[in-house]
């Protein structure tokens, strides 16, 4: 009598619970595993990042343990939530997300957002590099050395590639220029850094005018 209560709680409490909690369905390791009936609702807040793949791709093979090792830190440092769907089941679904071949990467920020193609490495500095850009404003202002020298040691010296906006710390940069540069950077923000300094003399320390990465 007690264990058939308690059968029936629990039923009555799932039934109750709110629809995040019951439709995704997780492998352990943080990545959501959504389907052509759940992924709509599961994917609806929140920055995400969905893979779309085939069960015998070679690539797919590579790449999810690379989403199976950073989704927790993806998830606890930049609020970033990865799903996957086996895109040989869910046709439907997949079709409509425009899905060509495997493995296919989509993102959006919110579910206001239309989902736009993740088309940058696939390996797990690559993918961490693309939650952090995303999870942060598009243009980072450079203002202290220490800064420079990091944004430097990531894209000049790095494999990252940045673009930096300069000009002289005795005079502001025009408001139509930064306005400009934003508007770049947000539309570039999935593949590459951009950010903006004062600080012309570290450009010409690094020797940077010559390079594309700095605009002095």
């Amino acid at each position: 009598m007690a264990a058939r209560a308690a059968l029936a709680l629990a039923a009555w409490l799932t039934c109750l619970a709110p629809a995040s909690a019951v439709l995704r369905t997780s492998t352990g390791n943080g990545v959501q595993v959504l389907t052509g009936d759940t992924f709509e609702a599961a994917t609806n807040d929140g920055f995400w990042l969905a893979e779309f793949y085939a069960p015998w791709c070679g690539h797919c093979k590579k790449l999810n343990p690379i989403l199976d090792e950073i989704a927790p830190e993806m998830l606890a440092n930049h609020n970033m939530h990865i799903g996957k769907v086996d895109a040989t089941v869910h046709k439907t679904l997949s079709n409509d997300m425009g899905v060509k071949g495997f493995p296919t990467l989509k993102f959006r920020l919110s579910g206001e957002e239309e989902w736009k193609t993740y088309d940058g490495g696939r390996k797990a500095k690559d993918l961490i590099g693309f939650a952090e850009r995303m999870s942060n404003k598009p243009v980072a202002e450079i203002k202290t050395d220490a800064d420079f020298d990091a944004f430097i040691e990531r894209t000049y010296n790095g494999a990252e590639v940045g673009f930096m906006l300069g000009g002289s710390a005795s005079s502001d940069l025009p408001a139509p220029l930064v306005s400009w540069w934003t508007e770049m950077a947000t539309a570039n923000q999935a593949s590459a850094y951009f950010s903006m300094t004062d600080r012309s003399v570290k450009c010409t320390q690094h020797h940077l005018p010559a390079r594309p990465s700095c605009n002095p």
